[in-house]
């Protein structure tokens, strides 16, 4: 037997493979020299190692750990480390997070060319979560491998994962939101805290000053909350923090210290964003709900630097997959939307970008992908409908199959009656002439 001969990759798949070889190299090279957040992360581990305390504004300043504290086990293995050695192997973790992002995307968009575009297009934001050395990234792998529709009625790895890790910033457990709850929730809910949560946290309560659980959690809060006190007007309500909670909060001149008030606009705007995008997302597929629930987090959380905004990768692909099946206007609406989003900022367009920073464009740029994907979800050749849809509109349309049938046959039986009323009358007139 003859094997047949492999076909070449074409020129336009060879380039794209290189590019984004080049965006996992730089990406990689940038975690590996800089990573300026996993740093924190790294002392924090050495700390608990010698035995210090977790949580220490007046050791740490700015740079206080800010994570909750059963997520302090999973760092430990990189206090072991040196600090050049653990930079190198934090940098092939977040390699093999871009990639299982990229695999979901291109599963889930079907098409893999316009997924690697769109990865292309986020360059600079890519680069950005590298310099700081983020967990975005991981974070976005967590909700893309466990979210379900029913991923918290119950107890398995995949939900425990979700309800530790999703409110690693407090306000990013908002995706939750998009899963179905019900009493089986907090059951669940329950069952991870006393099962999981509590004891991954030992570790950090073992080096609490007293082994007090009310000193861990106080010490946590004041963690926390020291953003707004340390960082300054310009670290907070400036441009970096794109969101439209941070919009709200910026035009109104809040001072950085008042939380309460960054609290209440999150409760408020949360709100609205979550019961809008609930509406409107119905007929999509729960997979494309999701990356907007993911993609809707940075929009409304208090302080989103711009290395959050990697979490909207998968909904600007999946926008643009939908808008180029719908029409030339949804494109360049997903275009701009990612423009907004990856594109503008000051070291482009000058001025006006930082003009544009201070309207938080990148939520504008979200809300916009947002919005091309609904509506490219009503194209014929678009997306498919969701299955819970699907089952809605069958049985409208056995209903009104039947109504109809139903009608048709009885007005047939009144034409029958009335032909055979008019007959005598008819019979008795030719009968007279």
């Amino acid at each position: 037997m003859t094997r047949a001969p492999k076909r070449a990759l074409p020129p336009t798949a060879l380039a794209l493979f290189a590019a984004l070889l080049g965006l996992a190299t730089a990406m990689a090279l940038n975690f590996a020299i800089h990573s300026r957040d996993f740093a924190v992360f790294w002392k924090t581990a050495h700390f608990v190692l010698e035995g210090g305390p977790v949580y220490s504004v007046a050791r740490d300043g700015t740079w206080v750990f800010k994570y909750p504290p059963w997520l302090v086990p999973f760092f430990l293995p990189f206090g072991l480390l040196p600090l050049a050695a653990a930079r190198l192997c934090w940098a092939i973790v977040q390699v093999g997070a871009l990639a299982y992002i990229l695999r979901w995307t291109a599963r889930v968009s079907e098409s893999p060319r316009l997924t690697a575009v769109t990865a292309l297009l986020f360059w600079g934001l890519w680069q950005v979560n590298a310099m700081d050395g983020q967990i975005s990234l991981l974070l976005l792998v967590t909700w893309l491998w466990a979210g379900s529709p029913a991923a918290l009625d119950t107890l398995t790895p995949r939900s425990a994962l979700l309800l530790a890790v999703s409110p690693a910033k407090i306000f990013t457990a908002f995706p939750l939101l998009g899963l179905r709850l019900s009493r089986k929730v907090f059951r669940t809910m329950l069952l991870t805290l006393a099962m999981i949560l509590v004891p991954l946290s030992l570790p950090a309560l073992w080096v609490t000053p007293g082994r007090s659980p009310i000193t861990l959690a106080s010490s946590y809060v004041e963690a926390m909350l020291s953003g707004g006190q340390l960082l300054g007007y310009d670290g907070v309500r400036g441009k970096y923090n794109q969101s439209l909670t941070g919009l709200v909060l910026r035009l109104a001149e809040v001072p950085p210290e008042k939380t309460l008030a960054d609290i209440a606009v999150f409760l408020v705007l949360g709100a609205i964003v979550a019961i809008v995008w609930h509406r409107f997302s119905k007929p999509l597929p729960f997979t494309h709900r999701w990356a907007g629930w993911i993609a809707l987090t940075p929009v409304v959380h208090p302080l989103p630097y711009w290395y959050s905004f990697v979490l909207t990768f998968p909904l600007a692909a999946l926008g643009l997959s939908a808008a180029l099946k719908r029409s030339r206007l949804a494109t360049a609406g997903a275009l701009l939307g990612i423009a907004l989003l990856a594109v503008v900022t000051q070291k482009t367009l000058g001025g006006l970008g930082a003009r544009l920073e201070l309207l938080s464009i990148k939520s504008w740029g979200v809300l916009l992908c947002c919005a091309v994907l609904v509506a490219s979800s009503k194209s014929k050749s678009g997306l498919k409908l969701a299955p819970e849809l699907k089952g809605d509109i069958a049985a409208a349309s056995a209903f009104f199959g039947k109504w109809a049938l139903h009608e048709s046959r009885l007005a047939h039986a009144v034409e029958q009656d009335d032909r055979r009323a008019t007959r005598p009358v008819a019979r008795r007139h030719n009968e007279k002439r």
